[in-house]
């Protein structure tokens, strides 16, 4: 169950790009500036608090090329988007509850699948003392049941898909209104990433803002929850 979340946190910060000469301020002595992997351990949580109307979206390739032609006009950085699902807790708590509750109905299933199990197992060591009516009562009496199960499990599946998509979308919103903000302190125009698998080969260390990033949402989910 985990695999949808991961992908819908991976579809809120996975931006396939090529970062080799994108990555370039128009204005270098701007204190805005400054190299982001030293700032990266200092909490923003306090400056966080509005938000903004910047969003973000996927970029095609041709995107991408109008990016590459208009370097120096631009203020970019990227997140590793695989060290974030690792390590934001507030995935790790909605993973750990969608496994939980996965393994709730599994149970559920495997009891109910056991006691069907049981009662065709006595049914049969029952038949030959049955009479044709009691044998067709009792055929039909579990072909019912089996089909109760069937629904059983498919309405379990429902529930779990449903909240599944619940949880996706408030991981969604969390991590989009996080970007929005952190954007707008910033002066960001892109905030792009990369994860296992992509085609980005290469951006330079300094426009990396995954552990500020990691560290910015485990402290605002930390603040949260000592609100509750």
């Amino acid at each position: 169950m985990n695999n949808k979340l991961q992908s819908g946190l991976l579809g809120v910060l996975t931006i396939a790009v090529v970062v080799l000469y994108v990555l370039h301020f128009s204005n270098v002595n701007d204190p805005k500036s400054a190299n982001l992997d030293q700032d990266a351990s200092q909490s923003t949580e306090q400056a966080l608090e509005g938000d903004d109307n910047v969003m973000l979206d996927d970029l095609s390739d041709s995107d991408m090329q109008t990016l590459a032609n208009a370097t120096g006009s631009m203020k970019i950085v990227f997140v590793n988007a695989d060290s974030i699902i690792t390590q934001y807790n507030y995935y790790k708590k909605l993973r750990t509850n969608m496994e939980a509750k996965a393994k709730r109905s599994e149970r559920e299933l495997e009891i109910e699948g056991r006691k069907l199990e049981q009662e065709y197992a006595d049914a049969q060591k029952k038949a030959a003392n049955m009479s044709q009516e009691q044998l067709a009562f009792t055929e039909q009496t579990l072909m019912k049941k089996q089909q109760n199960l069937m629904m059983l499990r498919e309405s379990l599946a429902q529930e779990l898909a449903e909240e599944e998509a619940k949880l996706d979308k408030q991981l969604r919103d969390k991590v989009q209104s996080y970007f929005k903000r952190l954007s707008k302190l910033e002066g960001y125009d892109y905030v792009m990433s990369y994860h296992n698998g992509s085609n980005v080969i290469y951006g330079a260390k300094q426009y990396d803002i995954t552990s500020r990033v990691v560290a910015d949402l485990n402290a605002e989910y930390a603040k949260e929850q000592r609100k509750k």
